[in-house]
């Protein structure tokens, strides 16, 4: 193999091992909160956009900001986009 074939190689072996890694998580906290029906379901990772806001509001991360932002903008996309941002439910850490 290839260097760059070998990086792909282990870069999708990691990948396939975090995404087993969310997978348990998600059954361990479905079994958690008895929900059996979301512990047996089959899960698909869909490769999406990154989103900076989206990403900051689930780690607790300029709440206010992001708030003002979804108030004060002129751009209705962004007020819509930002207030959306806001419904989403923080990730909580032990």
């Amino acid at each position: 193999m290839s260097p760059g074939r070998d990086a792909a190689f282990v870069f999708d072996e990691q990948l396939n091992a975090a995404r087993m890694k969310v997978i348990d998580r998600l059954e361990e906290r479905a079994q958690q909160v008895s929900l059996p029906a979301l512990e047996f379901s089959p899960f698909e990772f869909k490769q999406m956009k990154a989103s900076p806001l989206v990403g900051c509001w689930l780690r607790n991360r300029f709440h206010n900001s992001i708030r003002e932002i979804s108030v004060h903008t002129a751009c209705t996309a962004l007020q819509n986009y930002a207030g959306g941002v806001t419904r989403l439910k923080p990730i909580r850490t032990a």
